[in-house]
């Protein structure tokens, strides 16, 4: 084999850009069915239009950012940053998004340990142990090893989710979609600001993995391509998502509940047998791998910058994020997550006022 085909195969095709967009979006959050409760499904039928405008944001904003960076050949968001922004600006936004790179880690590093310590009643802690190592073990592989790894803990996971949602599609449809009874003090009031916020906080978190994988993808149309793709399938996953909680809302008749449980779409798979719980358990702790995979890989690309110690940094990063996962997974999602969020909507104000000055450049020539 030549150099160049092995440089080729080392490279980030469609797929594994799509599977890395899933894996980087479905985290604890996401598959527990808590983020689709309180940002869609608490507006009742409305949440619909909240989650297709969610989507569109994930395929319009996945697409553009990602050819972005294959076209400035950016490795890591500083660089993506500054392609969209005034240096000071993109400096500001570098440190912010870097502190949310960490958050996101000890947050899934923290969502382990309480998965295992509610499934099995083992300490929090050897779940919070097995998370970070089994992140080190995917996030120091060979670019491409790691890609071609994300995006099958991503199929597998996204299989998990759309059974889900199938097999919860009859009862959601008898629900008739009543509001979800949550608390929601720090989302909007409004389902498109609820949606806009949602997609801001997802997709700050993204921009950092496609700002580390701009070098590694071959060129721009598979770079749209894969953006594009992932956008849609976080769409159907999210719909897949929204099904299953709606499926374990009280129907008409049945008692009301005062507030819905922390994770919302485990009712419904405790009606389908032990199986499906056992499944739905699985799910939720592959999508902690996959998002702390990937926010490991982008905060030790951004910090071993030309240095080339990303293995050392991403070990770094890793251990001292074990010690801010023992705060708790409630906590640090109610209280950081949505400060993400804000972040986002300041990053994606930027790329759009990007994209609209080089339209403006084009009709003028």
């Amino acid at each position: 084999m030549t150099r160049r085909k092995r440089m080729q195969r080392r490279r980030a095709g469609p797929t594994a850009l799509a599977g890395a967009y899933v894996g980087s979006v479905i985290g604890a959050g996401f598959a527990s069915g808590r983020e689709h409760a309180a940002f869609f499904l608490r507006f009742g039928a409305d949440g619909l239009l909240g989650l297709a405008a969610a989507g569109l944001m994930f395929t319009l904003f996945g697409a553009g950012l990602l050819r972005l960076a294959c076209r400035r050949r950016t490795q890591s968001h500083l660089e993506l940053l500054r392609a969209l922004a005034a240096p000071r600006v993109a400096a500001l936004f570098d440190a912010l998004l870097t502190a949310a790179l960490f958050v996101s880690l000890a947050v899934m590093i923290a969502g382990a340990g309480a998965l295992v310590h509610a499934r099995w009643g083992a300490p929090e802690l050897a779940g919070r142990l097995g998370m970070a190592l089994l992140t080190l073990a995917v996030a120091l592989l060979r670019v491409d090893a790691m890609l071609r790894a994300h995006a099958a803990l991503a199929a597998v996971l996204a299989a998990l989710i759309a059974a889900m949602g199938i097999s919860a599609l009859p009862r959601a449809l008898e629900s008739g979609w009543p509001p979800a009874p949550v608390e929601h003090d720090w989302v909007p009031g409004h389902w498109a600001a609820s949606a806009v916020l949602y997609g801001a906080y997802n997709l700050a978190l993204t921009l950092t993995l496609f700002g580390a994988l701009g070098s590694e993808i071959q060129d721009e149309r598979e770079a749209a391509a894969g953006g594009a793709a992932g956008g849609a399938v976080l769409f159907l996953l999210g719909l897949c998502v929204c099904l299953a909680v709606a499926a374990s809302l009280p129907g008409a008749g049945e008692p009301a509940v005062r507030e819905i449980g922390e994770i919302p779409a485990l009712p419904a798979a405790r009606r389908l047998g032990p199986w499906a719980e056992g499944a739905y358990s699985a799910a939720v702790g592959l999508a902690m791998l996959t998002t702390a995979v990937s926010s490991a890989y982008a905060l030790a690309k951004r910090l071993a910058g030309a240095s080339g110690q990303y293995r050392a940094w991403a070990l770094a990063a890793v251990g001292a994020a074990l010690p801010l996962a023992g705060l708790g997974f409630g906590r640090l999602v109610g209280t950081l997550y949505p400060v993400i969020g804000y972040v986002g909507m300041g990053c994606l104000g930027l790329a759009a006022l990007q994209w609209a000055g080089a339209s403006r450049r084009k009709g003028r020539r």
